[in-house]
């Protein structure tokens, strides 16, 4: 394959995961609407996805289950901050802000990208790397209502959680960058998603949780499409993506699903903006286009 191939291939997979992504908060929110706490939610999609991962991997590529031992730490960690927290935290924003601001707020995620490789790998801060911050500092200033417009009041709580989100989220790239240069998409995702399912199944009996098993059918059709469309098939793309362009150029791919999310808020939950949480969006994306191109 050469190289305009594999980067049409990369760029046609980080635009799918883009759309695919964008449905996690419509399916979240109308799950939610069942009145189940969004860690029995998360927990019950982890599971769901980790064990269609197993029966897909033993039926068709069984080779593809084992892992080196030393590998099982970072699957661990993957699993704990990347998938368990970072979701859980998303989908309690998801409940207390809604669709439209929930995402807007997630994709802050490469600005903790940034901050996180300072201080972890030592790289430079650069000029454009400042301004990608400042811009974004003052989209959520603006999202988030701290300067008020008169026009609506957004939970504080909400913010911070789904600021909490992106930088859990921001160490997905890290760790499945580090991973799918030594193993299979799906068992990267196997392994993280088991890990998981463990850390969040752990989390909700300690809180005394029980999952209800008799949710009516409709539960179960929007958790199937939640697991299989807006997780599997999302993460499957967008770590696909990263075997033919850089992380980077994924990124600035995958930036488009504010856009989609936004749309969809609106299509299903009349969700709309305010004038200045537009322009706070407008300099969320340009913070995080200006980042990543810079970094691509």
């Amino acid at each position: 394959m050469d190289h305009r191939s594999r980067s049409r291939r990369g760029y046609t997979l980080a635009a799918l995961a883009a759309l695919m992504f964008s449905t996690m908060g419509v399916f979240g929110r109308l799950l939610l609407d069942f009145n189940i706490e969004p860690l029995a939610l998360v927990t019950l999609r982890a599971i769901i996805a980790s064990l269609t991962l197993f029966v897909v991997l033993l039926v068709f590529r069984k080779s593809w289950l084992s892992v080196q031992r030393r590998d099982i730490s970072l699957f661990a960690v993957y699993g704990l901050v990347g998938i368990a927290a970072g979701f859980y935290l998303y989908f309690t924003a998801l409940d207390l802000i809604g669709v439209s601001l929930s995402v807007v707020l997630l994709y802050t995620y490469p600005v903790f990208v940034v901050i996180l490789s300072r201080i972890f790998l030592g790289e430079e801060i650069t000029s454009s790397k400042v301004v990608a911050l400042l811009l974004t500092v003052v989209g959520v200033v603006f999202v988030a209502g701290i300067i008020p417009s008169g026009e609506t009041t957004v939970s504080f709580i909400g913010v911070i959680t789904a600021l909490l989100a992106a930088a859990a989220v921001a160490t997905h790239s890290i760790f499945g960058k580090r991973a799918v240069g030594r193993y299979p998409t799906w068992t990267v995702l196997l392994y993280a998603f088991g890990f998981g399912a463990l850390f969040l199944f752990a989390a909700s009996s300690l809180a005394g949780g029980a999952h209800s098993f008799s949710q009516p059918l409709d539960f179960w059709v929007l958790l199937a499409a939640l697991t299989w469309i807006s997780t599997l098939g999302a993460n499957l793309a967008y770590i696909g993506s990263l075997r033919y362009i850089e992380a980077g150029r994924a990124s600035i791919t995958t930036s488009i699903e504010p856009v989609f999310a936004i749309l969809l808020g609106y299509l299903f939950f009349k969700e709309t903006l305010t004038g200045i949480q537009i322009i706070g969006t407008v300099c969320i994306l340009s913070g995080i286009i200006v980042v990543q191109i810079r970094s691509a």
